[in-house]
């Protein structure tokens, strides 16, 4: 969870007029505590309305720039570090762990049945984001077909981009990596 928190001016007290949160679109402790109505509760006593960004379309770029005062969020990791490396002045307030599990979806008629079959293969991907952080989607999905390549090791005798002969000294299975060619699709 990272909190974003205003940066004071010299002479300069910041007021919060109301607490924002935004989670990714995953079920969040968060997420559950507004549903219920129990993050109106807690700030009730200070005058502090709750309001979502997944509610407030208008800014939901806060959601990648933690920006906005006032602010936390409860999600991935990724925009959080792509927030503060951009100078955010977040706070990181906790780390939490979801086991979870990646999927590359291919035709029935594909004959793609193992990580190895994608050796050759083009591979879709999101597109380009209008910034860095509306490009995490492709980052990820960068990652994965990254972790499903380089579990796909070759075939003893054979290198990893389908030829014959030995893969080469240092890149071991590695080599898989360049073996399938992303594309994007609209």
């Amino acid at each position: 969870m990272t909190l974003a928190t205003p940066v004071p001016h010299a002479n300069d007290t910041p007021t919060l007029d109301r607490i924002w949160f935004t989670r990714c679109p995953v079920p969040t402790a968060s997420g559950i505590a507004y549903k219920l109505g129990w993050l109106d509760e807690e700030f009730a006593g200070d005058g502090l309305p709750v309001s979502t960004l997944q509610e407030a379309r208008q800014l939901g770029h806060h959601h990648y720039d933690h920006q906005l005062p006032g602010l936390f969020r409860e999600g991935g990791n990724v925009p959080a570090l792509a927030a503060r490396a951009a100078g955010s002045p977040s706070r990181l307030i906790g780390l939490t762990w979801i086991e979870e599990w990646q999927t590359i979806l291919v035709r029935p008629d594909s004959n793609i049945r193992s990580a190895a079959d994608l050796r050759g293969k083009r591979l879709a991907l999101p597109a380009w984001g209008d910034s860095r952080p509306g490009s995490i989607a492709r980052a990820m999905s960068l990652h994965g077909y990254k972790g499903a390549l380089a579990s796909a090791r070759p075939a003893p005798g054979r290198c990893a981009t389908g030829g014959g002969g030995a893969a080469r000294p240092g890149r071991g299975h590695h080599a898989a990596i360049g073996a399938a060619t992303p594309v994007v699709r609209p």
